[in-house]
């Protein structure tokens, strides 16, 4: 039987006066593509007829120069098309990561200090969490379907958001060293801990980073801070993300300092937490995904992906030979899979809109390249 794959794209493009693909215009229907989003989209008076609910899709995130409200972009593999801004009202301003959990989307929304809960099926907004003023939400992971653990970049805080009830618990992440603050970003969970990376610097630009980085380690059942750990590397400094495997091997990304462009790098800890790798790959990587044996990394310095071998902890494709998405654009922003293993990757590249591009996981040959509707941010897959 032949399988569908579609895309759900999360921009920040202007939010016109439209509902979800069936633009409503003197209570007129116009009709476009059905898809699941609640809404007679191609005005037959059918809603969300043809199984359009049951198909998988993918979401990324978008944010173009201008910082203005998000929307969220479906995009079908099967044929190529887009279909934009089906999220009615669409998301907050500067949406940073969306996530997705059981039948739910979390957009965090860093200027506007809220995370969002958006239905799968229908594409709406259910709820509203909103943060504390100035906290600048950076990532979101969800515990067991009713915690959110939200990093706060500039209050120092991971906010623990009660799913059910809505109340906000914030954990104060302590200084990693003397005259250096943790700025949490990426957040992931595994097992019953919480991994907080944190950029652990001196708030000056350019920064002064703590000299072998920082992670926070938060138990996931009683909110409560385990310990603040570090890679274990000297040259391993501002941490983007920290992912613990189903083998308990601890990948730590470490990005450098922005301005030097080899001092990107993984270290790797084994259960006891013994440094088994330690894998110089240059430029910045911000975010790895895993597939396959291997290990995919998202480039602040440019849109490229690089590669590891998550097995023999080598590098595939260091700064030297990334795997090279297009001529400019600022960085690749999120990686994901379909269920044959074909890569897609997102870019953010305010200048040219085509940010979307599927690659052979084997040859890394870029298969085909998409136009979104602005730069995207980040990506999910929707089964």
């Amino acid at each position: 039987m032949r399988r569908y794959v579609n895309f759900i794209l999360l921009g920040l493009t202007a939010v016109w006066a439209i509902v979800a693909g069936c633009a409503q215009s003197s209570h007129e229907c116009v009709a476009s593509a059905e898809i699941c989003d609640g809404v007679d989209n191609d005005c037959n008076g059918g809603i969300d007829e043809g199984s359009v609910c049951s198909i998988p899709r993918l979401a990324a995130l978008i944010q173009p120069a201008g910082f203005v409200k998000g929307s969220l972009d479906l995009f079908a593999i099967a044929d190529g098309s887009l279909s934009k801004d089906v999220l009615s009202g669409g998301t907050g301003e500067i949406p940073n990561q969306i996530v997705k959990d059981g039948d739910n989307f979390y957009i965090v929304n860093s200027a506007q200090n809220s995370l969002q809960k958006v239905d799968v099926k229908t594409i709406k907004t259910t709820r509203w969490y909103y943060l504390p003023q100035g906290s600048n939400p950076w990532s979101v992971a969800v515990y067991q379907g009713k915690k959110a653990f939200v990093s706060a970049w500039l209050s120092h805080t991971v906010e623990v958001v009660d799913l059910e009830t809505g109340y906000i618990k914030s954990i104060q992440l302590p200084d990693p060293e003397e005259g250096k603050k943790p700025y949490p970003l990426g957040v992931t969970i595994s097992g019953n801990r919480v991994y907080v990376a944190e950029s652990a610097n001196d708030g000056a630009w350019p920064s002064a980073y703590k000299t072998r980085g920082a992670y926070a380690v938060i138990d996931a059942d009683n909110d409560s801070l385990i310990e603040t750990k570090d890679s274990g590397i000297d040259a391993c400094i501002n941490i983007q993300q920290v992912v613990v495997d189903e083998s308990s091997m601890t990948f730590i990304v470490c990005a450098g300092d922005f301005g030097t462009t080899q001092l990107g790098r993984v270290v790797v800890r084994d259960g006891s937490g013994n440094v088994t790798g330690n894998i110089a790959i240059g430029n910045a990587p911000t975010k790895i995904y895993f597939n396959s044996g291997k290990g995919y990394l998202t480039d602040m310095f440019g849109p490229d992906i690089l590669v590891i071998d998550a097995v023999s902890l080598a590098a595939i494709r260091d700064a030297s030979n990334p795997v090279a998405l297009k001529q400019h654009g600022y960085s690749t922003t999120a990686i994901a899979f379909d269920s044959t293993g074909t890569i897609y990757a997102t870019v953010w590249d305010s200048t040219d809109n085509r940010n979307l591009f599927a690659i052979n996981p084997e040859t890394y040959e870029i298969l085909s390249s998409y136009e979104l509707s602005g730069p995207a941010q980040d990506a999910v897959y929707v089964e």
